[in-house]
């Protein structure tokens, strides 16, 4: 008597599971509706699930529910997640109950006491179980094993630099969702992301947080809902296999790399057959031409369809994602750059002095690299080198990438692992020797890129590099020694000790774009433009090395070759986006004046630009940290006139533009924090509250009378008290209300008041 049913326990932890998620039945039912198939989660069931109304079927829905919700909530709220199968187990026991209670009664007679509850049978030790365990136990040293990288502090814990990341359809008019949401809702996803920004370190995060599960887990990986385990490998290792299935190339990969036995064949492919595995596939941007992706295309074509799996690869260059083959739908999504907390725990990763920490904030708050991970542990990898008590700015820090890439590389050839004798003549005649390496690879094919250089090719490329190379007076072998196994900015691709020559790859690919543009500012300038122009359309492989030259251009050749440089790619088709891309290398390392001509024609060109394609215009300003007013001006200006009519087309575009402080993005922002949808309306509203000067205060206030005057979102208008609130500007906040073209009403004087903590005295008028 007054114990609590199964179907009221469930209920009440399903409820409890969405408050912890906080996502609101509309969200959850259009996650469903991406799905394919299709799970439908409406209104009417899910409330009847959350009532006690109804007991969930053991089906699509229910599961999806679960795997949607639970990453959530430990994210959202620190509700540790309580896996699949014990929430089947608890659905269960309150559908036996349903049963019970429906069991028909012979009339006339006493009620029949419930039958004996069916013993649970006993799961007999699968095979596969010892195989997963090991697999996790090799997985769970993912990133130590892919090899931390050296300008990270020595003995740093992984688990400090796993930070949360956030993900948004490729389309751009998707919302932001935590990475461990979309991995648990989708069984098939592409991750794109640009340059530096730490997508295979999420990889190599993501299988070690997987593994240790595993391995902590009190149900054995082999039992139905329990943890997955992960298998994380190159693209590359997978497409230069023979066998004709997955699952075989999978288990005979794992083979060849010891962590399975001669036997455990079988068992592998069965347990990724039955889903207990999932696959993470890095380096997809990485394949070295058609041939091997075709080859990868045909093994993942034969994925069993249990199987999740992710492929991660460069945004710039995508190929597209892999056909389905009757599986899942791929979901492309982009990762995003770090946040602001996500910097600074970071940055308090670093043995920094309290100099050297205030440095690195500056920098990150003036130059927009504190996003991209890579870029933000090459500042503080340099940071180190300020000691405590010295002066502002002393030694300075670098305020464009390719300053800083200069300056790493410097560090890896003088200091980094190599003898003390090393002199910076021959740190510029290295350099001087990496620019056309990297060049010979990086335009090789016509695929694109070569990430991965064979041996006997990158000692031909030495040899054939000219005066860099003579004036060394060193034979090529003893040269690629210095630069790999001392300098580590060239790194063999696998494990050499199996006595076959290894391929190399540079440190990471953003090192090779900045020798690549080091070497063409130095070309012959008609030689450069030449170069330029046949990469132009390169499916934005090379946007990133374009828009360092500029800034070496400039550095290099003076401001009239600099012009030169930007009136060609204006004149070129696609070529203004890659010149606002070099003015944001520029005006984020302090910036440089363009003559009018100049400067009118780019915004005309650019303005042609954002009407052709709005989202390429807005993906080209977002990677700028600064610009001229007149070019963003011409994007917000674009948007303001077409985002309200279709707020969705244009949600990824305005996204964008909301780190650019000028005016117009400011008003743009305005409008938006007003929308009819509160999600969107938010949005606007949180990047409204970190804007500085006078416009984004009374942005705000007028956001504050409109939601008071219509009742519009609640929520949104408690947002906005607390931020004006914490801004601390009462006088502020009096000077415009007083300054309104009418009164405002009582309502919203009352709302900034209880905002600023006033308390008005009863009966008294709130406008005085």
């Amino acid at each position: 008597m007054g114990d609590r049913t199964a179907r009221d326990r469930l209920a009440e932890e399903l409820r409890n599971l969405v408050a912890a998620a906080g996502l609101p039945p509309a969200r959850i039912e259009e996650q469903g509706e991406r799905q394919t198939p299709v799970v439908k989660l409406g209104k009417s069931k899910l409330s009847g699930w959350l009532s006690g109304e109804y007991v969930p079927e053991a089906d699509a829905p229910f599961r999806f529910l679960i795997r949607l919700l639970e990453p959530r909530a430990q994210n959202r709220s620190g509700v540790r997640p309580r896996r699949e199968g014990w929430w089947l187990g608890l659905r269960q026991r309150a559908a036996d109950e349903r049963s019970a209670a429906k069991a028909p009664k012979s009339a006339g007679s006493r009620a029949q006491p419930a039958p004996a509850p069916r013993p649970v049978p006993v799961q007999q030790p699968q095979p596969e179980r010892s195989v997963l365990l090991d697999l996790a136990s090799y997985f769970v040293r993912a990133v130590e094993r892919a090899g931390v990288p050296h300008y990270l502090p020595a003995g740093t814990d992984p688990a400090t630099l796993d930070q949360p990341r956030s993900v948004r359809p490729s389309s751009g008019t998707g919302r932001l969702e935590p990475w461990e949401t979309v991995t648990a809702a989708y069984p098939r996803i592409v991750l794109l992301a640009d340059a530096g920004l730490g997508k295979s370190w999420l990889l190599r995060m993501h299988a070690r947080r997987l593994a240790e599960a595993v391995l902590t887990a009190p149900d054995s990986p082999g039992d139905p809902g329990g943890p997955l385990v992960p298998v994380l490998v190159r693209c590359g290792d997978l497409a230069c296999r023979t066998e004709r299935l997955l699952t075989d190339a999978l288990a005979g990969h794992l083979f060849d790399l010891g962590v399975l036995a001669a036997g455990d064949h079988s068992e592998a492919a069965r347990a990724a057959a039955d889903g207990r595995l999932v696959l993470l596939l890095d380096a997809y941007d990485e394949l070295p031409g058609p041939e091997a992706r075709a080859r990868l295309y045909a093994l993942l074509a034969t994925a069993p369809p249990a199987l999740p799996i992710v492929v991660a690869g460069r945004r710039a260059g995508h190929p597209g994602p892999p056909a389905t083959a009757g599986g899942p739908l791929w979901q492309e999504l982009v990762l995003e750059p770090l946040g602001h907390a996500a910097v600074g725990e970071l940055v308090g990763t670093w043995p920094l002095t309290s100099a050297a920490r205030a440095s690195v904030a500056r920098r990150v708050h003036t130059s927009g690299l504190g996003g991209v991970p890579l870029l933000l542990a090459l500042l503080c990898a340099l940071a180190e080198e300020i000691p405590e008590g010295a002066a502002d700015g002393a030694p300075d820090l670098p305020a464009a990438k390719s300053e800083l890439y200069e300056r790493m590389l410097r560090r890896f050839l003088v200091h980094e692992q190599r003898p003390p004798a090393a002199e910076d003549i021959e740190a510029d005649r290295l350099l001087d020797l990496l620019g056309p390496v990297a060049f010979h690879f990086a335009h090789r094919t016509e695929d694109g890129w070569a990430d991965v250089m064979p041996r006997e090719e990158v000692l031909r490329a030495l040899r054939t590099a000219g005066p860099a190379f003579t004036e060394l007076r060193r034979d090529a072998v003893g040269v690629l020694r210095t630069l790999s196994v001392e300098a580590g900015v060239l790194q063999p691709l696998g494990d050499p000790s199996g006595g076959r020559a290894q391929p190399y790859l540079f440190l990471h690919r953003s090192f090779a774009e900045y020798l690549t543009a080091r070497h063409l500012a130095e070309l012959p300038e008609a030689e450069a433009l030449a170069a330029v122009d046949a990469h132009l359309a390169d499916g934005g492989r090379w946007d990133d090395t374009l828009a360092m030259l500029g800034r070496l251009v400039l550095v290099g050749g003076g401001r009239a070759r600099f012009a030169r440089l930007l009136m060609h790619l204006a004149d070129r088709p696609g070529g203004v986006l890659h010149a606002v891309r070099m003015l944001g290398e520029v005006w984020g390392a302090g910036g440089t004046v363009l003559e009018r001509s100049l400067e009118e024609h780019l915004v005309e060109v650019f303005r042609r630009a954002v009407a052709d394609d709005t989202e390429a215009a807005a993906r080209a300003v977002e990677t700028c940290h600064a610009l001229p007013d007149v070019l963003v001006d011409a994007l917000a200006g674009y948007l303001a006139e077409h985002v309200a009519a279709d707020l969705d087309e244009h949600y990824g575009e305005y996204r964008r533009l909301v780190h650019h402080p000028q005016d117009s993005v400011t008003r743009l922002l305005g409008r938006l924090a007003a929308s009819q949808d509160p999600l969107v309306g938010m949005s606007a509203v949180r990047h409204l509250e970190h804007r500085p000067g006078p416009l984004p205060l009374r942005t705000l206030l007028s956001v504050l009378r409109t939601h008071t005057e219509t009742g519009l979102h609640p929520s949104v208008s408690m947002t906005l008290a607390r931020i004006l609130c914490e801004r601390g500007e009462p006088e502020s906040v009096v000077a415009v209300l007083q300054s309104g073209p009418e009164p405002p009403p009582d309502a919203a004087v009352r709302a900034v008041l209880d905002a600023l903590g006033v308390v008005e005295p009863a009966g008294h008028d709130p406008r005085s």
